[in-house]
């Protein structure tokens, strides 16, 4: 799955390179087109796979011009046994430099096994600090740390993992 991960993630970022060359205006004096956000879908590759949470995930959510929302879901199945991962974060988001954003907010993550037992089932709580990058029109990369997570049944971390995410933004 790591791999099939690692491989949708290169293409969707090797193709930026062929799309959307509307990045700047053809005028006397070109200036940068101002990217803000909108729908989006995409690949997220996670560190949280080492505390029992999911590595690669398919993201849904909306980046605005100040605030952000999005899921992400991983399914695996183990002989008998479903396991689902869900991560989210919601958060803020400021402009610093035309189409690159700083991120912080709240994060939340799920891990929810299909068995008789519920000791598998985990969920943490933290937050998130973040970089965003608006390639061109339609496609981001997304960057976030996670400065402090509780995790159930756990421990505390600090500074411990991050995702790395590769969207297109309708």
């Amino acid at each position: 799955m790591k791999k099939y991960g690692l491989i949708a993630a290169t293409l969707l970022l090797s193709s930026t390179l062929f799309a959307d060359n509307e990045g700047y205006k053809t005028e006397e004096v070109k200036a940068p087109t101002l990217y803000d956000g909108g729908f989006t879908t995409g690949m997220s590759l996670s560190s949280l796979a080492q505390n029992g949470f999911a590595g690669s995930l398919v993201n849904f959510g909306y980046y605005g011009t100040c605030w952000l929302v999005d899921v992400g879901v991983n399914y695996s199945r183990f002989s008998d046994t479903n396991v689902t991962n869900v991560l989210g974060h919601l958060g803020l988001r400021n402009r610093i430099y035309q189409n690159l954003f700083v991120n912080y907010g709240a994060v939340g993550l799920g891990r929810f096994v299909s068995d008789h037992d519920d000791s598998d089932n985990k969920w943490a709580v933290g937050a998130f600090l973040g970089l965003d990058y608006h390639l061109s029109r339609h496609f981001m990369i997304s960057g976030k740390v996670y400065p402090y997570n509780y995790h159930h049944k756990s421990t505390h971390q600090a500074f411990a993992n991050g995702i790395l995410s590769f969207l297109y933004v309708y």
